[in-house]
């Protein structure tokens, strides 16, 4: 069985590093949908375009039996019911990992060396525009998950948050090895001995 890996989570909070880290231990690819949308830029609804598109490249990965990571703020539950469908469709398992963070001073800082980098203009780059998307997204990303579900606070080292996330998600990407035929004790290990 493959496994959706969806990340989830506002700008800035972590859900980058963490899905590129993740992708890089498990050898598993990682579709950002904001690499997807810096190309849709000046077509009608590049964000939308950007979901569909993502969850279209992770569907035919699953439907060739292998795991997957999509990045993105899975701020709408249109996005979640996406990632829910095509889990079923392509009978994979399907795990969310939310991204936040507590503190209001780094999730700042993050959000600033954003703009100091001069990523593209649709990215959310200020403190105030991060305000306002949370002004608007506050109800809209607040839906019921019923996958497998894990909050993780990056207020902590990278690190700390990648053994929290491996450990909690060594059970779930052991089916996905075993039902390719690996042995789910040798490759969960490894990868747990490997993010030390």
């Amino acid at each position: 069985m493959p496994l959706l890996i969806a990340l989830k989570g506002h700008p800035g909070c972590g859900k980058s590093a963490i899905a590129h880290r993740l992708g890089s231990h498990l050898k598993i690819p990682v579709i950002d949908k904001d690499d997807i949308k810096d190309l849709l830029v000046g077509y009608p609804d590049p964000g939308g375009l950007a979901y569909v598109t993502m969850f279209r490249i992770a569907h035919r990965q699953l439907l060739l039996g292998l795991p997957v990571i999509c990045d993105s703020p899975l701020s709408e539950d249109q996005g979640y019911a996406a990632a829910r469908r095509i889990a079923t469709e392509t009978n994979a398992g399907l795990v969310v990992i939310e991204c936040i963070c507590s503190s209001p001073k780094i999730w700042r800082q993050r959000i600033e060396q954003r703009g100091a980098l001069g990523e593209p203009a649709h990215n959310i780059a200020s403190w105030s525009d991060l305000k306002r998307h949370l002004t608007r997204r506050s109800e809209s990303s607040r839906y019921s998950i019923d996958a497998p579900y894990l909050v993780v606070d990056t207020v902590h080292s990278l690190d700390q948050v990648m053994n929290e996330v491996l450990t909690w998600i060594a059970p779930h990407v052991a089916q996905t090895y075993q039902a390719r035929g690996y042995q789910p004790e040798k490759a969960v290990l490894s990868m747990l001995k490997s993010a030390e």
